[in-house]
């Protein structure tokens, strides 16, 4: 393995959790961006179309949307613009504010999630399934939501 000179983390035990969790983000992130490149679409927008599939056949604004990302971007609407041009979302004007947008999924959008989900799912399973126990993912869980609050 590369070693560093300086540890980035030298001594701190906290930093070297950090740098942990980073690095299997990092992992996770590369891991579903493969199965979602033959849809040809990113996380970003995989988790775009999952925001407008929960409120379906509802319509959300791309500040609503941009609101439930996981790592919400100024970017929302050039990303909002290339769901359009794939007719995996539709955009209407606002009736009741002309100024606002209404952005819902389509049946297409639907059939990405429902095609690339399993796979998703698959993935991430055999990635940790032969390395933490039930037990041990959750108490990651529990962690993880008490730092995250």
């Amino acid at each position: 393995k590369f070693k560093m000179k300086q540890d980035l983390a030298k001594d701190n035990p906290y930093m070297k959790m950090v740098i942990n969790i980073l690095r299997t983000g990092n992992i996770l992130d590369r891991r579903v961006s493969n199965v979602l490149k033959p849809f040809d679409i990113t996380h970003i927008q995989f988790n775009i179309l999952r925001i407008l599939e929960a409120v379906s056949p509802e319509k959300l604004s791309a500040g609503e949307i941009n609101k439930g990302l996981l790592f919400p971007t100024s970017d929302v609407t050039r990303l909002i613009d290339r769901l359009e041009k794939r007719k995996l979302v539709s955009r209407t004007i606002c009736k009741e504010n002309r100024r606002k947008m209404d952005i819902a999924i389509t049946d297409k959008g639907l059939q990405v999630i429902e095609s690339s989900l399993p796979e998703i799912d698959r993935e991430l399973e055999s990635f940790y399934k032969n390395k933490i126990s039930s037990k041990e993912r959750d108490l990651v869980m529990d962690v993880l939501k008490r730092i995250n609050k």
